[in-house]
């Protein structure tokens, strides 16, 4: 089967029901995002279509659903490529919020706008109106995401070397880095606040955000 079987097989049809916006706590565990694409209609003109991806974080495997003119048309486990008229809609979350959320049609991508009342909606609002300290936050964050990276990497080696079939062969690496309790549960903490910073923006870097498919995009 092919990874465009595979995308298929799991996309179900919607049940039709209208869009709930997000409100209040529900920005917690709830992503919205929107885009209006011009298709044509039954008449073969052209006409403008509202989509939108709503996706719930807190499931187990984290689920979305897609919205066509405000009923819910498509749905599917993430990730996954929603089609649409004259392109597809690609959805990937991490387990820190949203990866991917763009509109794609050739060698086109257009990402999605975080629609009211979500905490990417927020994070736009305030980038828009202090661009400044927005990309001081983002620096910090990239800092923070590699700090915990070259900490994470010699850490998981000793681990693995520590398994007994590898030690045996091989040696046990032992981590030249020694870093106090304190530290650790501050670099924890920081690591997690970086990473939820990087998924309201969207950004995600295959070196930058390794640590999170450490613990398991």
């Amino acid at each position: 089967m092919t990874k465009r079987d595979e995308n298929n097989a799991k996309i179900k049809r919607g049940d039709g029901s209208a869009i709930k916006p997000v409100r209040g706590l529900e920005a917690l565990w709830r992503s919205q995002f929107g885009i209006r694409l011009v298709e044509q209609d039954g008449n073969g003109r052209d006409a403008v279509r509202s989509y939108a991806v709503d996706v719930n974080l807190f499931d187990w495997e984290p689920t979305g659903a897609l919205y066509r003119d405000g009923q819910q048309y498509l749905r599917a486990e993430l990730p996954v490529r929603f089609p649409v008229q004259r392109g597809e809609i690609d959805v990937a979350a991490t387990s820190f919020g949203m990866k991917r959320v763009h509109f794609i049609r050739d060698n086109e991508e257009v990402q999605l706008l975080p629609m009211p009342g979500t905490a990417e909606h927020a994070r736009a609002m305030f980038a828009r109106e202090h661009p400044f300290w927005s990309r001081l936050i983002g620096i910090l964050a990239i800092v923070v995401m590699l700090v915990s990276l070259a900490l994470l990497v010699p850490w998981a080696l000793e681990q693995v070397t520590r398994v007994e079939f590898i030690a045996e062969r091989f040696g046990v690496f032992v981590s030249p880095l020694e870093i106090p309790g304190w530290l650790g549960g501050v670099l924890t903490v920081a690591g997690f606040a970086a990473a939820i910073e990087r998924a309201l923006t969207l950004r995600n870097h295959w070196l930058i955000d390794a640590d999170t498919w450490f613990l398991g995009d």
